[in-house]
């Protein structure tokens, strides 16, 4: 009788995982171990980092492709001269692949900003941070804004509250844009922009020491707190980046809530309409969101480290009114990873993702998830109409809607959800994108008359 339970049991996990697959079991010095953030595709390969393993256990650069073939190391990370303990992700210009390493890169341990090309060759530290003049432990990923990179560090500066910086492609002109402290937010994570302003979060600081949401100028200018996160009513402990679908900013935070297990938030990017999307709740819809949401048109997705049916976390979606939470798999450790600290990205059919920890040697997963049999992806591909060309493109592609336009508007969001470009009041017979600031990678392209999808499309921009 115990045989028989036991065999059953496996047949129904099984099948509620269907969507489910891991990709590659971290195994330490052939691959890495540990990966703590978020997967970069650029059409063809998926690209990561992670914390540990390699050669000397300091952390590794890989590439995989999307079916799991090709797994690659790239570099390894050697502690003093290159660096070591990569948090953040990797960010492309259509040459080089962009990061930064936390800590050592020098006696101080404070990290390093590198390049590297995609092969693994070419490898250049391009700054080295000291603390008090450039911040030190950056963990967020970078951004690339006309040339320029930009980026936090946690810690550091005049108030060793972390500051924004920015450095150019080729590691000249490093500056200190902005120094944060306690009353202006403390530790900031990650910048999204939106032509104007970056937006982000900070995980400490602020009014209630809670941490905040902050807008502010690429120049350092336009300093503005938009919201201060008070613990038990909002949250607290923000640790990943928001994304922005062109009214409002969503996010997510650790802790506080009516549960002290974390939240989900929107708010609009002047700070006011501030809503509570979902309290975190442990067991039932999981607990410690450290990375960012994914959004494809119709759900927000995510992950929680921990809670769930197996406390190892969970993948999720909701709506962005609030409605339609739904936990879609529970992490078992072992088989499925566990301890999921980064954030999702997507090819337009599968979400990609990474946990810190589990797997076959316990040392951290990459996997990919269906989620056209959940989301409104499978219908609105089934409605979509017209052709982009050419697709891949480097800069410039043409859209080729079947009907006139009057009045359209498109969007078009990146592989990690956030909207990249909005143009409103379009008629005619056809709509052109430029490349502009966009970096090489997937991106998904939509075209609305109404309530009406005309074109929804997956576009390649190729290197240069």
């Amino acid at each position: 009788m115990k045989t028989k339970f036991i065999f059953f049991f496996f047949l129904v996990s099984v099948a509620a995982n269907a969507q489910y697959t891991k990709l590659l079991d971290f195994t330490g010095i052939s691959t890495g171990s540990n990966p703590k953030t978020d997967l970069f595709f650029d059409g063809t390969f998926l690209y990561g980092t992670a914390l540990h393993g390699g050669t000397g256990n300091f952390g590794t650069i890989f590439k995989i492709k999307p079916d799991g073939s090709l797994f690659t190391r790239l570099f390894d990370f050697d502690s003093t001269t290159t660096g070591a303990t990569p948090f953040g992700p990797l960010i492309s210009d259509g040459v080089f692949l962009y990061g930064t390493t936390s800590f050592i890169g020098n006696a101080d341990n404070y990290g390093t900003i590198f390049k590297i090309l995609p092969d693994g060759t070419g490898y250049t530290r391009l700054h080295t941070f000291d603390s008090i003049l450039t911040g030190n432990n950056p963990l967020a990923p970078l951004v690339l804004v006309g040339g320029v990179l930009y980026g936090t560090t946690s810690a550091g500066g005049i108030n060793s509250a972390g500051i924004l910086f920015k450095v150019n492609t080729d590691g000249t002109g490093y500056a200190n844009v902005f120094d944060f402290d306690v009353l202006n937010g403390a530790g900031p994570g990650s910048l999204i922009y939106d032509g104007t302003y970056f937006y982000g979060l900070t995980f400490g600081g602020g009014a209630y020491n809670n941490g905040e949401i902050f807008k502010i100028k690429p120049d350092g200018t336009g300093s503005l707190n938009l919201f201060d996160f008070n613990d038990t009513v909002s949250g607290t402990g923000a640790y990943g980046s928001l994304i922005y679908d062109g009214t409002f900013l969503y996010g997510m935070n650790s802790f506080g809530g009516a549960h002290n297990d974390g939240t989900i938030f929107k708010i609009k990017t002047d700070g006011t309409n501030y809503s509570k999307l979902l309290d975190f709740a442990g067991a039932s819809n999981g607990r410690f969101a450290e990375g960012s949401l994914f959004y494809d048109g119709t759900f927000l997705y995510g992950m929680t480290a921990v809670g769930g049916a197996n406390d190892k976390g969970v993948l999720f979606k909701i709506k962005p009114d609030g409605t339609g939470f739904a936990d879609m798999m529970d992490f078992d450790g072992h088989t499925s990873g566990n301890f999921a600290c980064g954030s999702l990205i997507s090819d337009g059919t599968n979400l990609y993702g990474m946990t810190e920890l589990g797997g076959t040697d316990s040392l951290g997963t990459i996997f990919k998830f269906q989620i056209n049999a959940f989301s409104g992806i499978e219908e609105n591909n089934a409605a979509e109409k017209g052709r982009i060309y050419p697709n891949p493109f480097t800069s410039e592609t043409t859209i080729y809607p079947d009907a006139m336009l009057r009045n359209a508007t498109l969007t078009v969001f990146n592989a990690l959800g956030q909207l990249v470009k909005e143009t409103k009041n379009i008629s005619g017979q056809t709509i052109t994108i430029q490349r502009e600031i966009l970096q090489p990678g997937l991106y998904f392209v939509q075209v609305l008359e109404g309530n009406s999808v005309l074109v929804r499309k997956k576009v390649i921009i190729s290197n240069y």
